[in-house]
């Protein structure tokens, strides 16, 4: 995890884009094997000391770098990607940062048309599966949340 930190956090576009695509994969293999009713990450999925879900964890990392920092617009796509694999893992994770980003906003209006975009978010998250053409529309609607913040 903390491998995957360091790259989300770096200031060269090549390693993050690189590490998002890994946690992209990793995410989405840790999901098939789940289905299959295999173990996926196993005992890695926790995270110690009650920390929470390594999905959780990567999801909450990400989205304060898209939201509260100057994250470059060119990787929002490949961000994207990652967040749907991520938020399907996690579902209480992404409703903890979903409240935590509401909150965060002064106006009654701007709470309002947030709590509407990450419902519509999730719905779109809920029925996407991995295939190209549920990244874009999940992408889509991702970069309306990233706007409208």
């Amino acid at each position: 995890m903390d491998t995957l930190a360091f790259g989300l956090k770096a200031d060269d576009f090549q390693v993050v884009g690189n590490s998002l695509e890994a946690l992209y994969h990793l995410s989405k293999a840790h999901l098939e094997a789940l289905s299959r009713g295999q173990p996926g990450l196993g005992p890695n999925a926790q995270l110690g000391g009650g920390q929470g879900t390594f999905a959780g964890a990567m999801l909450k990392l990400l989205f304060h770098r898209l939201v509260y920092e100057n994250y470059p617009s060119s990787l929002i796509d490949m961000a994207s990607s990652a967040l749907l694999a991520l938020m399907r893992s996690d579902e209480a994770a992404f409703r903890e940062v979903g409240v935590g980003i509401i909150n965060s906003q002064a106006a009654p209006q701007s709470r309002e048309a947030l709590t509407a975009t990450l419902s519509r978010l999730a719905s779109v998250t809920a029925a996407s599966d991995f295939s190209r053409k549920s990244r874009r529309v999940f992408g889509s609607e991702f970069q309306g949340l990233i706007i409208s913040i």
